[in-house]
This record gives C-alpha cells, sequence and structure tokens, in this order.
C-alpha cells in the first residue's frame, strides 16, 4: 500500500507510477481524465425562435425600435425625461448663456467674422447638435481654437487670390469663405462618422493635441494685439509674420485703446487668482456692460477707440447655401480642422461624463448609508442625505458624435453659422451648475434667439478691444495647461517631449494646417519607434532574507552568498476534502494514523518513501494536507 498526500484542490496522479492496472481515471469524450471538469460557455440571455424571427409583427417593430433610436439619439433619453431634472436645466442654462454671449461675441470677431455670427452658431448648430448628440454635459458653440483655425484657413484662400483687406468686397468674400469652410467640415464630419472611423484619435496622442493648442494659443494672442493696442496692421496667415509686423508698427499705439484693455483684462483676471470668487459670477459681462455704458456717455469713439458700431445687425438671417467655388481652396484645412476638433470635443466629452457616472455613484452610496444607519426618528443626530437625481440612459458613442458634429456644422453654415466646437469653460460652467440633459442647450437656445432679436442695438457702443480682451482670458487657461503638460513630459518622456515640441514649433513657423500634419506624422514615427525597439525584461526568482541567511550559515559571518534554486510548493492551497461513500469510509478511517506527539516520530509505523520527495516537502510545509492511501484495500 502506498500512501499519497494531496495539497491541491484537484490534482491528476501519474497514472503510471502511482497507479495499478484498472484503477486509472476514466476519459470523458473530450479526451480529459475525470479530475479536469469542463467549462460550458454562458448561455445567451435573450434567443429567438425561427418562427418568431419570420413574424412581420416582431420584424417591423424591432426595426423601428432600433433604427429610429440609432439615428436619433434624442429618443434614447427623451420618453424617460422627469420633471426634477427641468429645474437644474433651467438654473444651467441661464448661467451658462450669461458666460455664452459675450465669449461668442469675440470668438466671432476672432475668426474674422461680425460678431453676430458667434450668435448665430449658438442657435441652429447647436439646436441640431442636441438632436443628434450622445453627451449630455458637453456645452458647444464656438470656440478659442476652432476660430483662429478658421481665420488661419481663410486668411490663406484669400492670400491666394492676391486680395487685401482694402480692396472692395473683402468682407463679402471672407464670409463666403468661411460659410464654405464650415460646410466642407460638416461634409467630413458625416463621411468620417459613417465610415465608423472614432478609432482615428488613437494617431493624435495627447502630447500632440495639447501641443498644438498651445501653438493656436500664441498664435490667438498675437491676432489680438492688433485690437487691444489699436495696431495698425493687416492680418498673415503665418505666426512669425504677425510677430515682424507687430514689432514694426509698434509706435502706432493708440493710449485710450491700450488703457481700455489694460483695465479690462485687470478685472477680467481676477477670479483666476482670487478663489473666493465663485465661478458662476459672470465678470465677463459685467466687464462688456460697464464698457457700453462707458462707452456710451463718454463717447469712446470721439476719442479714437474703435467700437462695434454698426456692424452688429440685429434678427435673423435667412438660409442660404455656401459658395462651393472655394470647396477645393478649403479642403485640406478643413480636414485637418475636422480631426483636431474631433479629437478635442471627444476627449472633453468622455472626461466629462466618466466624472458625472462617479459623483452620482458616490451620492448615492453616501445615500444608502445613510438609510442603513439612519433608524427612522425625527431626533436622528445624522445629518440628512437626499437621493440624488438619476442619470439620463445615455453614452458617449464616438462614432455618433462624428454624425452630430457634422449635420451641425453642414447645416449651421446655411445661416452664416462658423464652425463650431467643444469649449472647456463653458462646459465646466455646465458640469458645476448640474445641467441634467440637452434640454440645458435648448433653453439657451432660446435666450440667444432673445438677443439677436433685442439686445443687439445696445452693443453697438461695445469697444472691439473688450472683446479681445475677453478673449485673451479664454487663452489664459490653453497656455497654462500647456506649460504644465511641458513640465509634465521633461520629468517623464523625453520623446514624448519632443512630440511636444514639435507640435508647439511647426504651426508657428509653417502655418497650423501643415504644422498639424508634420506632428501627426512625427507621432506615428514616434510610436513605431517606441514599438520597434522595445525593451525587454527577462523574469527571474529573486533572494530572500531567509535564503541570504540559510547561505550565510544563520547569518554568521558568510561573507557573501549564492543564489539559491527556488524552492518547491511555496504556494499552499486549502485542503481539499475527498468524499468516500459510506461504506468506503468506515474502512477508510481504519488506516488513519494515530496522532502522536512531536517528541516521539519514530513510534509512527507509517514511513513515507523516500524516492517521493515531492509528497514529503508537501507534508512538511503544509500540515493541512489531506492523507490519501492509495490503493485502498478491502474496498468491493
Amino acid at each position: 500500500m502506498q500512501r499519497l498526500s494531496v495539497t491541491g484542490p484537484k490534482v491528476s496522479f501519474d497514472h503510471q507510477s502511482h497507479m495499478t492496472n484498472k484503477t486509472a481515471s476514466p476519459k470523458s469524450r473530450h479526451g480529459f481524465y475525470s479530475e479536469f471538469s469542463i467549462v460550458k460557455p454562458v448561455k445567451l440571455q435573450s434567443t429567438y425562435s425561427l418562427q418568431s424571427l419570420k413574424d412581420e409583427t416582431f420584424k417591423d417593430s424591432a426595426h423601428k425600435c432600433c433604427s429610429l433610436k440609432s439615428l436619433f439619439p434624442i429618443l434614447r433619453w427623451l420618453p424617460y425625461y422627469e420633471l426634477v431634472w427641468f429645474k437644474q436645466d433651467c438654473l444651467a442654462a441661464i448661467t451658462v448663456a450669461i458666460l455664452l454671449v459675450p465669449q461668442v461675441l469675440a470668438y466671432a470677431v476672432l475668426a474674422g467674422l461680425p460678431p453676430e455670427c458667434g450668435l448665430y452658431a449658438s442657435v441652429v448648430p447647436v439646436a441640431l447638435y442636441g438632436i443628434w448628440s450622445t453627451s449630455t454635459k458637453v456645452a458647444v458653440g464656438p470656440g478659442a481654437p476652432s476660430a483662429i483655425m478658421l481665420a488661419s484657413a481663410v486668411n490663406s484662400v484669400i492670400t491666394a487670390y492676391n486680395i487685401t483687406s482694402d480692396d472692395d468686397g473683402y468682407s463679402e468674400m471672407y464670409q463666403e469663405i468661411a460659410m464654405t469652410f464650415t460646410f466642407c467640415c460638416g461634409i467630413i464630419f458625416i463621411i468620417l462618422g459613417l465610415m465608423r472611423a472614432g478609432f482615428v484619435i488613437v494617431f493624435l496622442s495627447r502630447p500632440v493635441m495639447t501641443g498644438f493648442i498651445l501653438s493656436a494659443s500664441f498664435i490667438i494672442v498675437l491676432s489680438q494685439c492688433r485690437s487691444l493696442m489699436g495696431l495698425d496692421i493687416d492680418r498673415y496667415p503665418i505666426f512669425y509674420i504677425n510677430l515682424i509686423a507687430v514689432i514694426n508698427n509698434i509706435g502706432t499705439i493708440h493710449l485710450w485703446t491700450s488703457l481700455i484693455s489694460f483695465v479690462s483684462l485687470i478685472i477680467l483676471f481676477l477670479p483666476k487668482f482670487i478663489k473666493r470668487i465663485p465661478r458662476w459670477v459672470p465678470i465677463p459681462l459685467i466687464v462688456i456692460l460697464i464698457n457700453i455704458l462707458l462707452s456710451y456717455f463718454l463717447d469712446f469713439e470721439s476719442l479714437g477707440v474703435s467700437i462695434v458700431g454698426a456692424e452688429i445687425k440685429a434678427g435673423f438671417p435667412h438660409p442660404k447655401i455656401p459658395n462651393f467655388e472655394y470647396l477645393s481652396d478649403v479642403f485640406s484645412s478643413a480636414f485637418v480642422v475636422t480631426v483636431v476638433d474631433y479629437m478635442s470635443n471627444i476627449v472633453l466629452a468622455n472626461s466629462f461624463e466618466q466624472k458625472t457616472k462617479d459623483t452620482y455613484q458616490q451620492q448615492l452610496s453616501e445615500y444608502n448609508n445613510y438609510i442603513k444607519t439612519n433608524d427612522g426618528s425625527k431626533e436622528s443626530k445624522i445629518a440628512k442625505v437626499s437621493k440624488p437625481l438619476n442619470l439620463p440612459p445615455l453614452n458617449v458613442d464616438a462614432n455618433m458624435e462624428f454624425l452630430a458634429y457634422g449635420i451641425a456644422n453642414l447645416f449651421g453654415s446655411w445661416f452664416n453659422s462658423q464652425i463650431i466646437s467643444a469649449s472647456f469653460s463653458r462646459t465646466a460652467l455646465n458640469y458645476e451648475t448640474s445641467a441634467q440633459t440637452r434640454i440645458a442647450s435648448f433653453i439657451r437656445i432660446i435666450i440667444c434667439i432673445l438677443c439677436l432679436l433685442f439686445l443687439m442695438p445696445f452693443l453697438s457702443p461695445l469697444p472691439k478691444c473688450v472683446l479681445a480682451s475677453v478673449v485673451c482670458t479664454a487663452v489664459y487657461r490653453l497656455m497654462r495647461d500647456g506649460f504644465e503638460e511641458m513640465i509634465f513630459l521633461y520629468k517623464v518622456s523625453k520623446l514624448e517631449l519632443f512630440e511636444f515640441s514639435v507640435s508647439v514649433i511647426a504651426p508657428l513657423v509653417i502655418g497650423m494646417e501643415m504644422g498639424i500634419f508634420l506632428a501627426i506624422g512625427t507621432s506615428i514615427i514616434v510610436n513605431l519607434l517606441r514599438h520597434t525597439f522595445a525593451n525587454v525584461i527577462f523574469l527571474g526568482s529573486l533572494q530572500t532574507n531567509n535564503s541570504k541567511k540559510n547561505d550565510d550559515g544563520g547569518g554568521g559571518g558568510g561573507g557573501g552568498y549564492q543564489q539559491q534554486p527556488p524552492q518547491q510548493n511555496q504556494y499552499k492551497p486549502p485542503p481539499q476534502q475527498v468524499y468516500k461513500p459510506p461504506q468506503q469510509q468506515q474502512q477508510y478511517q481504519q488506516y488513519q494514523p494515530q496522532a502522536q506527539p512531536q517528541a516521539q516520530p519514530q513510534q509512527n509505523q507509517y514511513q513515507q518513501p523516500q524516492q517521493n520527495n515531492y509528497n514529503n516537502n508537501n507534508n512538511n510545509n503544509n500540515p493541512d494536507a489531506v492523507e490519501i492511501f492509495w490503493p485502498p484495500t478491502n474496498i468491493e
């Protein structure tokens, strides 16, 4: 009789050495021994019979349900809208609209368009985006990076036609090219969405994206010097040409314009350094209202300060199809702007949606703990915790976001709307004011329409330098994030710092379109090099203090130690109970050795064979091992 020591939950024995004839475990039809179990695949929760699939009623209802909700994401959450969400949506819409109006007016001027184009872009495109969007927190509209990219692309086309700002019909041609550019961006968005090209964002790494935005912020600040200081210079598509023009015309600075800009910038930057000022305080709107009143009563225009004046128009424009003659001229620039714009939009949407879900889970956990700990008495000392509002049943879909931005820009170009993108400042404010659904964006649309109908005449005394100051305030956050990213990459990865540097310098030297292409190419090359020359790490056994003491003779003066082979059976699994039928259980118990004291190990008559060192080690290392005697005797 041979005694085996089993320490694992299921062990397949060596049938050649430990078993006699006719004692091997039977094989199943899969070819495995009975000690192994076959894992069956999980059965699908929803199954349909062939008869149900042939049913026309079933097919029609399933087709309508799937097609409508897949084509119109608004149907995924609108039927489940709760009235308790409406209060939060209204408060968020009013708060964000106060910040929205002055920003979009400034971003329209940044793009080289009339100020009212910013409000046009906050009506039709935002409404269309709300129908096809899968994000509940993102606040879309004109943005600083997209505005400066639009201005750069349009200036490049106008320069190619040898037309200057002093020529007749310059503003009309500029607007036509801008609307064609927006229309082309919408077409590219839709094509990429139908191709399900959401994977494209993997080629635009984070250092490239952050570096490009930092480069765009430099271009934005330099382009606003003309309005901030009243310089008499033209617009140029490349950064260093603009810088040379500013330096050469530094003597044309207007004193009153510079003074108004300086005071406005100080007031606008107060919330950046004084944290006690809440985010919901509309500092830009306050600055604009103060300057409108001062300009009206002190007559800033007579002092030589450039004002908005009759450039701004009231009312809503009639739809007009863009001019397709410039479609080939703006296609390359529109493709670059589409990819960059989508990258920033989808990252912003995913980050705020995830933050919303995390906050909801935390509040729900606190509420559940409050329910468990509160005994229901009115005199409970525990602070009352209210139940959080439910989240709308909607998740961000990368491919559907392509279609949402494409449809919004495509039809928005018919109403003199510039290209729209996700705004970080307005999205952050929308999140902090607890907006629940896209209903908040529809309420903002109503406010913008009221501004277009009734507010435009009151904006005519507004100085242009104030709008330029609002733009510079918004760009400050982009520059701060860019420098923080540069410091982080310097500490972490010099290779990604090289990508970041190329993304910053290339658009400043060769233009924004070619610069971003060069940055993307650099990112692809760096990724190829990183995967081609990857580091290979060989794993081995690590020496412990116990092995060192054993090698040094218990710690006594050994003078170095050699590498020890790894000890067998370091893992000690829990003992496995061996099931025995009642007839075998009585016969098995009579072979159980009696527990002997450790001082008399020689009295144990069952000695382990010396050749089975593995099982001997298992017995010594695992005192809870179950001893099995094989083969059993006297068993029928």
